[in-house]
């Protein structure tokens, strides 16, 4: 786990698919239609945490995931300040668990798990997943993410794009 003091690598992590090398390809629908697939890989240890490569259809993208808290943290917006990072997933979560982060701007990120052991098919195969539902104070519309524990990030729906995982490559 990544402790702030800088006492452990920002790169140990106790989430089972956080493992540099490991790879996603997500197939993308964005108004119901193809938009492509977006691949992450996870390709090595920054100082902000484990670097990550995102290879869209318009081109490559570099972002940073940590852990803290029992929390996987991504950053969007690869914000020195931290500000852009936003709690995706928790170890262990539980029914009905809610987690809120507050950003500079005041913009409030609220994430609760609304499901545990949904069973998700997509293209890649057939998951039992957790299933969260994100709202912020800076969008009209609600996201619902899928987790499996041991493959990670199976599905993400926001209403009008989805990402669905097509396949996965780990080390």
């Amino acid at each position: 786990m990544m402790i702030l003091n800088g006492s452990q690598n920002a790169c140990d992590f106790d989430i089972p698919f956080m493992v540099e090398g490991n790879k996603w390809t997500m197939n993308a629908t964005q108004f119901g239609f193809d938009a492509g697939q977006v691949e992450n890989e996870l390709i090595g240890c920054g100082n902000s945490g484990m670097e990550v490569l995102i290879t869209t259809p318009n081109g490559n993208i570099s972002n940073n995931w940590k852990q803290e808290d029992g929390y996987l943290w991504t950053d969007a917006n690869d914000a020195a300040d931290n500000d852009g990072y936003n709690r995706v997933y928790k170890i262990n979560a539980e029914l009905g668990d809610v987690f809120t982060y507050t950003k500079n701007d005041g913009t409030v990120s609220t994430t609760e798990v609304i499901e545990i052991d949904a069973v998700i098919t997509v293209p890649a195969g057939t998951f039992v997943c957790d299933v969260y539902k994100k709202t912020s104070t800076s969008v009209i519309n609600e996201t619902l993410l899928m987790w499996n524990h041991e493959v990670g990030q199976i599905k993400t729906d926001s209403g009008f794009v989805i990402f669905e995982l097509d396949s996965y490559d780990f080390n």
